[in-house]
């Protein structure tokens, strides 16, 4: 017996595609596909969802120094990035902080001297840093889009 529902059976409706999972109540079954305005394609093993991969296409890096502890440095600004890696400085004295343009101590992402953390932001610019000790800073790199 098919679990599908007709829908508008009265005046010769469509069939839809449907799930009995007990006690009567029916899920409609959806598949997954791509393609343009009046075409479709099944997602299968031969004809996989499609996925955009931006690649790099150049590396850059560079050093960030906080001078004055206790203020937000932004980063310099790199547009068009695919990833940023911040790793703070093996020679830094104390922790630096990395966050938004309000980071500070009390809430940005601590990274002892040689940590590191990677984001994935388009603009290296929406990150700041902050540190416990003057002249600490960060080493940068990025992959450029």
């Amino acid at each position: 017996m098919s679990d599908n529902v007709e829908i508008g059976a009265q005046s010769g409706g469509a069939l839809i595609a449907a799930d009995d999972i007990g006690n009567g109540v029916k899920v409609q079954r959806v598949k997954i596909g791509y393609g343009a305005d009046g075409a479709f394609t099944d997602v299968a093993t031969g004809t996989p969802l499609p996925a955009f991969v931006l690649s790099g296409v150049g590396v850059g890096s560079e050093r960030v120094t906080v001078a004055v502890p206790g203020a937000a440095v932004p980063l310099p600004a790199q547009p068009q990035i695919c990833g940023l890696t911040v790793r703070a400085r093996l020679a830094n004295v104390g922790t630096v902080y990395v966050g938004g343009p309000d980071v500070t101590a009390a809430n940005g992402f601590e990274l002892a001297p040689g940590e590191a953390l990677s984001v994935d932001v388009a603009d290296s610019a929406a990150v700041y840093v902050d540190a416990d000790t003057a002249g600490d800073g960060v080493c940068l790199l990025w992959v450029s889009a």
